[in-house]
């Protein structure tokens, strides 16, 4: 009987040590992409795009921006005074080292809010083509995950791989217990 149940405790140790191994690997080429993405999808005037889901706020805002210190900048749904508009789902952001263009579109109308480097925002209505040095799609799969996922990792790299290790090692000592009483049956079986 304590051989089941020292088997059924290695096997159970076995597949949480593979569930963790797969989040340390996701996590792991996550930390590799993180630098390349960072430097990617980054924006001037000290702005950030952010992804604020249901786990965040009580909210489902989608892509956001947010200032360096994440405090909410522009996000759909927003009403901008003095014209009172609101802003649909965030589409496409055009930027250069003075101006952040971010456009939204909500039904047919596309609105186009620019952010100054004085902070001073100009709201336009139905903008055809705006021209800057750099942009980047608010739609963009990649941008997306590599988003929801900054946001929903609670445990960090090194706290998971203390976890592995701990539970790696009483996967062996739990295995190496199993073999040892297999061996211990047998040999009392040809004693006999």
């Amino acid at each position: 009987m304590k051989k089941y149940i020292i088997f059924l405790g290695a096997l159970f140790i076995t597949l949480i040590n593979v569930v963790l191994l797969t989040f340390w690997f996701i996590d792991m080429q996550y930390k590799i992409d993180e630098t390349a993405l960072n430097q990617k999808y980054q924006l001037p005037l000290n702005l950030k795009i952010d992804y604020w889901g249901t786990d965040i706020s009580l909210s489902d805002y989608g892509v956001v921006l947010v200032n360096n210190s994440d405090f909410l900048v522009l996000h759909k749904n927003k009403r901008i005074a003095p014209e009172q508009i609101v802003l649909g789902e965030l589409d496409s952001i055009y930027f250069n080292h003075t101006r952040v263009l971010v456009v939204s579109r909500q039904d047919s109308v596309r609105t186009t809010v620019e952010i100054k480097a004085d902070h001073q925002i100009i709201i336009n209505e139905n903008v055809k083509k705006t021209s800057t040095d750099n942009s980047i799609s608010l739609k963009d799969p990649e941008l997306i995950s590599w988003l929801k996922h900054k946001n929903s990792t609670f445990i960090d790299l090194s706290s998971l791989t203390i976890i592995l290790l701990i539970s790696l090692f009483i996967n062996l000592y739990l295995i190496r217990s199993f073999v040892h009483n297999l061996k211990s049956k047998r040999a009392d079986r040809f004693i006999c």
